[in-house]
């Protein structure tokens, strides 16, 4: 019965939840353990504690008995885009001038794109002799961006970009021999995403949404070897998730057509490799590269359930024909962080840690504006306080500095009218800020 219970509060109390910038490469969301924050996420897969196992379920088995751990994270974004250039394309005919005009006029600038954020993760554990079953509850993608205003020349490209996750993932661990664990877990998650962009000019054109959502399955693996004492390998996997996202796309002005639609989500493999060393009885370091395979993220595109026409333009479209595409061909991304500890006490421990994550967006034409994702640099500092016996707290802080990114992309233009878009160039000037804390409990 209380394990029970404890599975059944987990997942009620990780559905607080929701998603502002994107705090790791592409849109994924790294803030699934303050513990682990407080050092960059340098040997994430190797700690001993509940949250190790959202990177390697093995660590379902790093605490005896019955155990539970909750992890919350404010983000603080800031965010700002500014658009060097705007050009009509050919395909708009007579009216290209009275269009590029429009542009002319519009504002270059817009701030406020990513607004302040809470994620939550959370876990527990059971043990059965040599056996841990597990539960974690995490939103490991997510992200919402929105101009402070839609008017601005580059609203045509990117009004609205929403993506929450939920992902319920029951683990299990067995210790096979001494110094190796072995654990695997089942993933299930649900996705909710909108998409939302403007049809025409920036001063005068309508809006065109896409809201859909639906559930995409997959699965974890993952080791924990102790070579010797001290020493501490682990490595494990996330495996990628497709999620079809069903919904609708909308023209929003009177009188405008909605059709039926669906899009691909496709979301990467995570591989992580963690190293923890004790270089003193009340020091450590830690280690950790990870590898993410961005580069099946190759676009966004809209196809419709029915035929109809389009709510891009009012073309027609076929059953199962594209109603707008918008082309990412992303990189593989991977992040190196080193860090390290140090026991004040029995009951305090204070971390630190750096790491370089490398974007899956290297170029300005992979960059959507409404994923403004860079090369990002994390700097990261944390304390942990055994408050009881029976449970201990956890408190992280970190700023990630993000390279400026500039953009080189065309907007979304009726099926078969390529040339009736506009050319718009510039660049997304980001930082970010994340403070957390997480409570660790034993029964």
């Amino acid at each position: 019965m209380k394990s029970s219970s404890l599975l059944l509060s987990t997942a009620v109390v990780a559905l607080v939840a929701t998603t502002g910038m994107a705090s790791a490469g592409g849109f994924a969301i790294r803030e699934q353990s303050a513990e682990s924050q407080g050092m960059s996420f340098a040997g994430n897969a190797a700690m001993g504690s509940l949250s190790a196992m959202f990177w390697n379920p093995a660590a379902t088995a790093s605490r005896d008995g019955m155990n539970f751990e909750s992890s919350y994270s404010i983000l603080l974004p800031r965010s700002e885009v500014h658009v060097d250039s705007a050009t009509a394309g050919a395909g708009f005919g007579a009216q290209r001038a009275l269009i590029q005009g429009a542009y002319n006029l519009a504002p270059n600038d817009a701030d406020g794109i990513a607004p302040t954020a809470l994620v939550s993760a959370t876990y527990g554990n059971y043990q059965i002799g040599n056996v841990y079953i597990g539960m974690g509850v995490n939103a490991p993608f997510g992200l919402t961006t929105e101009p402070n205003r839609a008017n601005y020349k580059g609203g045509t490209l990117n009004e609205t970009t929403k993506l929450f996750t939920m992902n319920f993932n029951p683990t299990v661990a067995m210790k096979v021999m001494p110094g190796v664990t072995v654990g695997a877990g089942f993933q299930a998650q649900t996705a909710e995403g909108t998409l939302r962009f403007m049809k025409g000019t920036p001063l005068s054109g309508t809006f065109t949404s896409f809201e859909g959502n639906g559930w995409g399955f997959g699965g974890t693996a993952g080791i924990t070897v102790e070579p010797m004492a001290g020493t501490t390998l682990a490595a494990g996997y996330r495996s990628r998730i497709s999620q079809e996202l069903d919904g609708y796309i909308r023209d929003e002005s009177i009188g405008g057509f909605s059709n039926h639609a669906k899009t691909e989500l496709k979301l990467p493999d995570i591989i992580t490799i963690s190293l923890r060393q004790v270089i003193a009885s009340n020091m450590r370091l830690d280690a950790t590269f990870e590898w993410s395979t961005w580069s099946q993220f190759k676009d966004l595109t809209l196809t419709a359930n029915e035929a109809g026409r389009s709510a891009v333009g009012g073309v027609p479209v076929a059953a199962g024909g594209t109603v707008a595409a918008i082309p990412t061909n992303w990189s593989d991304g991977y992040m190196i962080a080193v860090g390290g500890e140090y026991d004040f006490s029995p009951t305090l421990t204070a971390r630190a840690g750096f790491a370089y994550e490398k974007s899956p967006v290297d170029s300005p034409e992979k960059r959507v504006v409404g994923i403004p994702d860079a090369n990002r640099y994390w700097l990261s500092t944390g304390v942990t306080w055994r408050a009881l016996p029976n449970t201990t707290l956890d408190f992280a802080y970190s700023h990630v500095f993000i390279e400026d990114g500039a953009f080189s992309r065309d907007t979304t233009a009726p099926v078969g009218f390529a040339t009736a878009s506009t050319h718009i160039t510039g660049d997304v000037k980001s930082s970010l800020d994340i403070v957390s804390a997480s409570m660790k409990t034993r029964f």
